[in-house]
């Protein structure tokens, strides 16, 4: 972690370098502030739902995705405990409701790969018999249309859309609402409110490295080639690339 203080604030940035889940109770050297989680990458600022005095300072527990990151800010007035809440979820439990396949993608002109092309079930372009899609690189375009149930639509609930593993960069819309880019795992994005009963449209469009196409093209003469460099470069590969899922909707609290 990193700590700074201001005249009115304390600030922590507090990182997981590891690729898993963190879940730690953590004691900060604050006294009398208030907690706040400040997210970086989306600009979020969420209350702490519980923290306790102690004798070092303020303790509070702190979630954090495999490699994410968040800044405690401490500031304003703090005269009690705040005891972390239980929460009880009345009925039946929703378990994830994956998106399965098959799966429309579509690639952009002169690029070397087909048009479009349909996946079963999601796998790295470079798994593919198509040359032209196995050395693709590039944004293509994932299309799927799926249907849930009216619990899946509440807003009272929070639902994120997990997009499992991809490469190299991600960016969504469901239901034509651009959601942003995602560029770091995990691969989630609040869709909380946007889904409705039945039917609904997702679209995912992934980005990946130009390495690709650059090793697909020592393969070819010249004159077929996509890329236009002056030197030849060593280039191992291809590299993994699109999207491997699973795509999943996932109930949260």
């Amino acid at each position: 972690y990193i700590h700074r203080r201001t005249l009115n604030s304390d600030i922590y940035f507090v990182s997981n370098t590891q690729m898993t889940d963190a879940d730690a109770e953590c004691t900060f050297r604050v006294h009398g502030r208030k907690p706040q989680f400040w997210h970086p990458d989306t600009g979020e600022i969420t209350p702490c739902t519980g923290y306790t005095r102690v004798a070092g300072g303020m303790k509070l527990r702190v979630r954090l995705p495999p490699a994410g990151s968040v800044f405690v800010v401490f500031s304003g007035a703090v005269t009690a405990d705040l005891p972390e809440p239980l929460v009880k979820v009345e009925g039946k439990p929703l378990l994830p409701h994956e998106i399965a396949g098959p799966w429309e993608v579509r690639f952009p002109p002169n690029r070397g790969a087909p048009e479009s092309c349909t996946l079963e079930k999601l796998v790295s372009w470079t798994e593919m018999p198509d040359d032209g899609i196995k050395y693709f690189s590039g944004t293509a375009t994932y299309l799927k249309s799926f249907e849930v149930s009216e619990a899946w639509s509440k807003g009272d609930l929070r639902v994120e859309l997990s997009l499992g593993e991809l490469r190299n960069v991600a960016e969504v819309s469901v239901n034509g609402k651009p959601l942003g880019i995602l560029w770091k795992p995990p691969y989630k994005v609040d869709v909380t409110g946007l889904l409705k009963p039945g039917k609904n449209e997702l679209r995912i469009d992934i980005t990946n490295l130009w390495a690709n196409r650059i090793a697909g093209d020592e393969k070819l003469p010249r004159e077929k080639r996509v890329t236009r460099i002056t030197q030849k470069l060593p280039v191992p590969g291809p590299h993994p690339s699109g999207l491997f899922g699973p795509v999943q909707l996932l109930l949260t609290q």
